[in-house]
């Protein structure tokens, strides 16, 4: 084992009080002889009985402590093995768990991609509107009791107790879309229907599910109709 330092007890000099100037040289150079590994200079320096004596003592003392250095070293490189391996156990569940999280995220992009609007104009004036999806998880979004499918198609107008569009759409936000009803400029339902001359409710609903997930929305803007028509412009265009 390479050492740079090794400990020398205050107790180890008083035995220097018994032996003459030489005697105690000759101590000192054994214990240099020993640390550095000079087998030949340190029997050397031990021919004198006072001197071997009194070497053998501190040796004793410096072999206890090589012990418990060693004991140490393995100590801390023991530690430091579990310390890695338990490091690269986090590591494997923090890449099994962000697979994970791409796979459900793609799976999600995936059922949204797969939902299809389908518009039937009668020719009569009156428009009517189904939205049929391919998976279960896309269910109607304007539902007041989502994930529960309710008629997204307008109420006809001699039922008054009939929810319109925009109540369904205002009863679905709170849920849906929580931070773009932090705006301060809520939509209206001329502003509405203006949209829907344009869009389809699937679309409105995407768009605001969009602006709902920018979560700097409520800090960067301040309108929720223009918000709204300039991500729809942005996502299909001006459509007719």
């Amino acid at each position: 084992m390479n050492k740079k330092s090794f400990i020398m007890y205050v107790d180890h000099l008083d035995v220097l009080d018994y032996m003459s100037d030489e005697q105690g040289g000759q101590l000192l150079k054994a214990v240099a002889a020993y640390h550095r590994g000079d087998e030949e200079a340190l029997e050397k320096y031990l021919q004198d009985p006072v001197v071997q004596v009194a070497f053998v003592n501190i040796r004793n003392a410096f072999e206890a402590n090589a012990e418990k250095y060693e004991a140490k070293c393995k100590q801390r490189q023991e530690a430091g093995r579990k310390g890695g391996l338990q490091k690269a156990e986090n590591q494997r569940k923090g890449k099994k768990a962000n697979a994970r999280k791409v796979a459900n995220s793609s799976k999600s992009k995936q059922n949204v991609a797969n939902q299809a609007d389908t518009v039937t104009d009668t020719g009569t004036g009156t428009d009517t509107e189904k939205v049929s999806t391919s998976v279960d998880i896309n269910k109607e979004r304007y539902s007041s009791e989502y994930p529960k499918k309710v008629e997204l198609s307008l109420p006809p107008s001699s039922d008054s107790s009939s929810k319109t569009e925009f109540e369904c759409l205002n009863e679905w936000m709170p849920q849906n879309t929580p931070f773009v009803l932090k705006l301060a400029m809520q939509m209206s339902e001329d502003e509405y229907l203006r949209l829907r001359r344009t869009y389809t409710k699937a679309q409105i609903a995407d768009g605001l599910q969009a602006l709902n997930n920018w979560k700097q929305l409520p800090k960067r803007r301040t309108s929720v109709y223009q918000s709204l028509s300039d991500e729809l412009t942005r996502r299909y265009g001006q459509q007719k």
